[in-house]
């Protein structure tokens, strides 16, 4: 093993992904309507939105690909609560112990709400009741927004060329340092 952490395969991918993604939505700034992106084809034409949504799928992809790569006998779990803890402990590197996680914790509540509430908070998200010992999912959902320091209009999430950056940041940093923590915990070699 080298002394020096290398960045694995995957997240030289996704990195090279976050990157190209974030230049396409830095050219179509100041046009009258945005690029259509792979995602919302039937709403408004908006590139924040597209961007915000692709960068945190390619951040998905990574965290999803790259534990399977480092405990391939897991089961790819289906959420990113589930997901964080597979990493602890199958892994053996606490990702949600990074203090950038509640960020991009909140961007995934914002593409949540993008995707699946056409721009409001979903049912699920505005739930008020605590289940199995857990704050109401409601009370976890805006403090993961303001995490990330998106603004709501009431229940609806407003994305802006300046979130789309932060969002660049937190995905980028966290792959960084969830590679290299992989690295050090002796999860898996970079490949």
């Amino acid at each position: 093993m080298p002394e020096t952490p290398t960045l694995s395969t995957l997240a030289e991918v996704a990195l090279r992904r976050l990157t190209a993604r974030a230049a396409m939505h830095a050219v179509g700034l100041g046009r009258a309507v945005g690029e259509p992106g792979r995602h919302l084809p039937a709403r408004e034409l908006d590139s924040d939105v597209n961007a915000l949504v692709d960068l945190v799928a390619v951040t998905e992809s990574y965290f999803a690909d790259r534990l399977a790569e480092a405990a391939p006998a897991v089961r790819q779990p289906s959420n990113w609560h589930a997901r964080a803890k597979a990493w602890r402990d199958e892994a053996n590197y606490d990702v949600a112990a990074d203090p950038r996680w509640p960020v991009l914790m909140g961007f995934v509540e914002a593409r949540n709400a993008l995707q699946h509430g056409l721009g409001r908070l979903t049912e699920l998200q505005l739930d008020p009741i605590s289940r199995r010992g857990r704050e109401p999912r409601r009370t976890q959902v805006l403090r993961d927004l303001a995490a990330c320091g998106l603004v709501l209009n009431g229940d609806r999430v407003t994305v802006l060329a300046r979130d789309v950056e932060r969002c660049l940041v937190a995905c980028r940093e966290l792959v960084l340092t969830a590679d290299e923590g992989l690295w050090l915990a002796g999860g898996a070699a970079a490949g």
